[in-house]
């Protein structure tokens, strides 16, 4: 499994001052969201870096984020423009400059 992506934004979040809990590669969508109501999670990252095998469970997440108040980051070399117009995340990021600046924004919001 690709894990760079994901020790990146934890690195990148937890220098923002974010406690950060990491919970691997190939988590389930409704296993990441179920994590993320339970910690009471101000954001989710997802490192899309290879073609989703289901675009319905990103949907579903993208949906479930929005309805539980969480906020939902997505990224990865794989968001190609089409992928992007289906999805409805909170925030689209292309480097970890825009999830740092992303994510002081946000802080920024919750003090």
């Amino acid at each position: 499994p690709y894990t760079l992506a994901a020790a990146m934004c934890s690195l990148v979040l937890g220098a923002g001052g974010y406690r950060v809990t990491l919970l691997g590669c190939h988590t389930p969508a409704e296993e990441v969201l179920r994590a993320a109501v339970e910690l009471s999670a101000a954001l989710v990252t997802i490192s899309v870096s290879t073609e989703p095998s289901s675009l319905e469970a990103l949907t579903s997440l993208c949906a479930g984020a929005n309805e539980h108040g969480v906020r939902l980051a997505l990224g990865g070399r794989a968001l190609c423009p089409e992928l992007r117009k289906r999805l409805q995340p909170d925030f689209f990021g292309d480097t970890m400059a825009h999830l740092a600046s992303y994510g002081a924004r946000l802080m920024e919001t919750r003090q």
